[in-house]
């Protein structure tokens, strides 16, 4: 019952078991995964950005010639 009681082996076992190697390899992945992502929307937002201001110049550039 003793065993039972006892938190995770990170706290309270082995810290080089492979279950707990395998827990941190998950963690990693999933923050690898989430860091990812988040630079996917930032290129995505920042290309929007570029783009905004290509079609903006274009649109000025085009009303002066009509002027």
């Amino acid at each position: 019952v003793q065993q039972i009681s006892v938190a995770c082996s990170v706290c309270y076992g082995d810290p080089e078991s492979p279950m707990i190697i395998g827990m941190n390899m998950g963690i990693l992945t999933l923050l690898v995964f989430v860091v990812g992502i988040w630079a996917s929307f930032a290129v995505f937002f920042l290309n929007l950005r570029k783009r905004a201001k290509v079609h903006a110049n274009s649109l000025n550039e085009k009303k002066g010639e009509n002027s």
